[in-house]
């Protein structure tokens, strides 16, 4: 990766927020194409990144500061996201403690949290054993236009005796919340909700609130996967789409055929398949490999009432004769469809992989960006690549390269920020060799929803943690 540099030029100015000095660096980001293969020319665009929280911010109702940050998204220009007064020794801590951590939202130069931890859960009954927000463990947020959108679950432990436990997927709008879906409403057939991407016998992934990323906001629409039970006691797993003023429609569970392939779907691990939404359009990959079945992997979209396949493990990658092995990120954002693909193909002594970003168009994939990597037996050294994070608005397409070196002397993952702005080709906005204005940043996290048209929003570590919103322009 050493190929992909942004070059920086001589123009500084300063800000200033909540008494702190804030400074904008503006960067002309071009890139190297050298191991890397793009879809068009390269042109480059103006960079600025701004810090807007750090942890000299203080958390509101509490004579404290932040100490971490992670997964900010955007909402109409508002910086969403989790924060905690600890410091988290991996990721998922963000989401295990609802003590220390809950959605805020920065609101002009104000922090606010999302909702507030004493607000009154909507849709409550007698026998939950929470009844506000701040008991929660509460997910990676998802921002679209006025609402935010997180999934939940209570941190009790052991239930007692006459309670019920409480999950749900929650709309905040304008400070209000509202209950898309919780554990106890009908889902559909008869079927009611009990977890939102999670079993209830996964514990440590419910727990640790690995279950909580599987759904999409856009607008008024929210897609996300749910667990359901029958009045005899059998689960099913599926996929649901929720819109303003319609309530929640079925898209697909374990009883659906698979559209191009044998058999019904089967989603075993909700928790990891990505799903995506644009209006009644929603799109999802599922892996899989019920008793008796081959194993299928494919992409698939619903679209007005239709369920059809976009991509499997019959698809022949594009300029290649090899078909895809595996499937991975996605994003859907009006008419634009993104997906991300492997295929191997067998060298001498070992095997070649290419990992790409393609965009779904009449009916064909075609590539954004791919990189392709070898590896060879009895070989220490591996390198895995893999594109996620993927984030679309008008006319910018944004995620994430990840570069996974498993050596036992020097293992190591690198993360890279891509921007497609307008009708440039890909260009490394963020990458190991990018000196914030506060020097090198040692990692960096994005949210579900984290661009807009000319904007995007980081948290990152140089060395302690901070976030920056990130504009772009011609």
């Amino acid at each position: 990766m050493k190929n992909l540099r942004p070059i920086t030029t001589a123009h500084h100015q300063s800000a200033s927020q909540s008494a702190q000095a804030l400074t904008t660096i503006t960067i002309a980001a071009t890139l190297s194409l050298i191991g890397l293969a793009t879809a068009s020319s390269a042109q480059a665009f103006q960079v600025k990144f701004e810090p807007v929280l750090d942890t000299n911010t203080l958390i509101p109702g509490q004579n404290k500061k932040f100490e971490s940050f992670s997964v900010p998204s955007l909402r109409s220009g508002n910086v969403v996201f989790q924060g905690s007064d600890t410091i988290p020794s991996f990721r998922n801590d963000y989401r295990v403690d609802p003590n220390k951590t809950t959605v805020y939202e920065l609101r002009n130069g104000k922090v606010i949290a999302v909702p507030s931890p004493g607000a009154t859960i909507p849709s409550g009954k007698p026998e939950d054993v929470i009844s506000k927000f701040g008991q929660f463990i509460n997910s990676t947020p998802g921002s679209s236009g006025s609402s935010v959108v997180f999934a939940t679950r209570d941190n009790v432990g052991t239930v007692p005796s006459g309670k019920q436990t409480v999950t749900g997927l929650y709309r905040v709008t304008n400070g209000t919340p509202r209950t898309i879906a919780r554990n106890g409403w009908t889902a559909s057939k008869g079927e009611r909700f009990t977890d939102f991407g999670c079993l209830s016998s996964d514990t440590v992934g419910c727990n640790r609130g690995l279950a909580f990323n599987s759904f999409d906001v856009n607008g008024s629409s929210v897609a996300f996967g749910a667990t359901t039970i029958t009045a005899q006691k059998a689960k099913n797993r599926g996929i649901f789409l929720w819109k303003g003023g319609v309530g929640i429609q079925p898209i697909a569970d374990e009883k659906t055929p698979i559209p191009g392939g044998t058999g019904s779907f089967l989603f075993g691990d909700l928790q990891e398949s990505p799903i995506g939404v644009s209006g009644d359009r929603v799109l999802f990959r599922n892996i899989t490999a019920n008793p008796g079945q081959t194993v299928q992997n494919g992409v698939y979209l619903r679209d007005n009432g239709r369920l059809s396949v976009l991509a499997n493990l019959n698809t022949t990658a594009p300029n290649s004769d090899r078909k895809f092995s595996q499937f991975g990120a996605l994003a859907i954002g009006g008419e634009t469809i993104l997906i991300a693909g492997k295929y191997e193909k067998p060298i001498a002594g070992g095997v070649e992989t290419t990992s790409g970003l393609y965009q779904f168009s009449n009916g064909a994939l075609n590539p954004i960006q791919t990189k392709t990597v070898s590896g060879f037996s009895g070989q220490e050294f591996r390198q895995d690549t893999s594109f996620e994070s993927i984030c679309i608005a008008d006319g910018l397409i944004a995620y994430v390269l990840v570069d996974n070196f498993a050596s036992r002397s020097n293992p190591r993952i690198e993360r890279s920020l891509y921007v497609k702005y307008k009708n440039s080709s890909p260009q490394l906005v963020v990458g190991k060799d990018t000196t914030f204005p506060d020097g090198p940043i040692s990692n960096f996290d994005v949210g579900k929803d984290y661009c807009s048209s000319n904007q995007l929003v980081i948290s990152v570590n140089i060395p302690t943690s901070k976030v920056y919103k990130i504009t772009l322009s011609d």
